[in-house]
């Protein structure tokens, strides 16, 4: 049986691997460009090979094929897809061997679908390849069958609920803030504590210190409106009258001292750059994450992320809709800022029913970065068999790129 990889190109980072590992092998950079350094002059160079020679500034200009999950420069995704197929060729295995599922984002266009598939038979001579949605393959590694998918992109977060393993994208909405947004507002940010930060080297920083140093803070609204917890958690007392208090409060008690607890942890430790230089943690860690609850901080009009949520679980019927707050699914690599999930909790407190359960799905654990890869490998192990879901070399040729139409993933289920 030939070898099957899964594929995801997002607006930040790329994976690639077999379907039968954990995680990727390849997580890169989604951006190319021309290396300057002389014995490698004018030499094309991706992802990995960008990071390994940052430091001499040798690298330029950077190019990004997609953008906010649209694909917008088809020449350099062609030389990317090139480069990435060289990887496996590396692993002893012939192109015309090779099959693969892609991750596709869910803002592809029809015509996109179409040309992807014609590149992957015409240029690359693949044996078999098709399409399947990242929000579907996301739900797949979620294990759920009702919810709400919460996918946090660069320039966008798209919430999409799902009820007995069915997507209802028409009930979904966008919201404006995305992870470059709050990229842009953390370099902002640590530009007034004197840490500046351009080119792709500061992206990278920016990212490491996302990763490793952030977390959502709580704000002083909510820090006043839960004062009273706030006062039991900060009490040395330990008298019969706060443990009864301590026990009725439940879980608003137990994530409130765990995101007071986090603030203190993070607010002490020292960020350092590539360049070695230190710098103290500040409010930047908490503020910076601000705008998914706040947009009006970046600028934007809307209302924040939790409303969005809200409307949306009002759209859809009501004998759902605790299905959907209870089972909120977070994906992409922003979902894993320590205490998103918290400073969520806390904000859809005020606008869903007292009785609702508010429950999430996901931790800050890497794979989070990789949700819906995972879920294409699911697929993979799940139809291999049969292999119903892939559209091989001979179809393709006897019924052209339009196929990819008719052999649709979701039909599948």
């Amino acid at each position: 049986m030939d070898p099957l990889y899964i594929l995801e190109i997002g607006a930040h980072t790329t994976k690639f691997g077999l379907f039968s590992t954990a995680k990727p092998k390849h997580i890169l950079q989604s951006v190319t460009g021309v290396c300057k350094l002389e014995e490698k002059k004018n030499k094309k160079v991706y992802g990995e090979e960008i990071d390994e020679n940052l430091s001499g500034i040798i690298v330029e200009p950077i190019i990004r094929p997609t953008f906010s999950g649209v694909l917008i420069d088809w020449d350099q995704l062609e030389e990317f897809l090139d480069y990435l197929l060289i990887q496996t060729e590396k692993d002893g295995i012939d192109r015309s061997d090779l099959e693969i599922l892609n991750s596709r984002s869910p803002y592809f266009k029809d015509k996109d679908d179409e040309t992807l598939t014609e590149i992957m038979f015409e240029k690359f001579g693949i044996d078999s390849f098709n399409n399947g949605r990242q929000p579907l393959f996301s739900l797949i590694s979620s294990s759920t069958v009702t919810g709400l998918l919460v996918d946090i992109g660069e320039l966008k977060t798209r919430v999409t609920p799902y009820y007995k393993g069915t997507i209802l994208y028409h009930y979904g909405s966008d919201f404006s803030v995305g992870g470059a947004h709050l990229s842009q507002y953390l370099s902002q940010l640590m530009s007034r504590e004197g840490l500046y930060l351009n080119d792709y080297e500061g992206e990278k920083l920016i990212n490491d210190f996302k990763s490793n140093y952030s977390f959502a803070g709580i704000n002083e609204e909510l820090e006043e409106k839960y004062s009273t917890f706030i006062n039991i958690i900060n009490s040395e007392s330990n008298n019969e009258k706060k443990k009864k208090e301590q026990k009725s409060i439940g879980e608003i008690f137990i994530r409130l001292k765990k995101m007071l607890e986090f603030k203190k942890l993070r607010e002490n430790c020292i960020f350092t750059d590539f360049a070695g230089r230190k710098y103290s943690i500040s409010k930047t860690t908490s503020q910076f994450v601000e705008p998914l609850f706040q947009p009006g901080i970046i600028g934007k009009t809307e209302e924040g992320l939790q409303n969005t949520i809200s409307k949306v679980i009002k759209n859809c019927d009501l004998n759902i809709r605790g299905d959907l707050v209870n089972n909120i699914v977070f994906t992409g690599s922003t979902a894993r800022i320590a205490g998103i999930q918290d400073r969520l909790f806390f904000e859809l407190q005020q606008l869903v029913p007292q009785n609702a359960k508010i429950g999430f799905y996901g931790s800050a654990d890497e794979s989070l970065s990789y949700f819906s890869w995972l879920g294409g490998c699911l697929c993979g192990r799940l139809w291999r068999e049969n292999n119903s879901f892939l559209i091989d070399k001979h179809t393709y040729q006897e019924e052209g790129k339009q196929i990819v139409h008719q052999k649709i993933i979701e039909s599948v289920f």
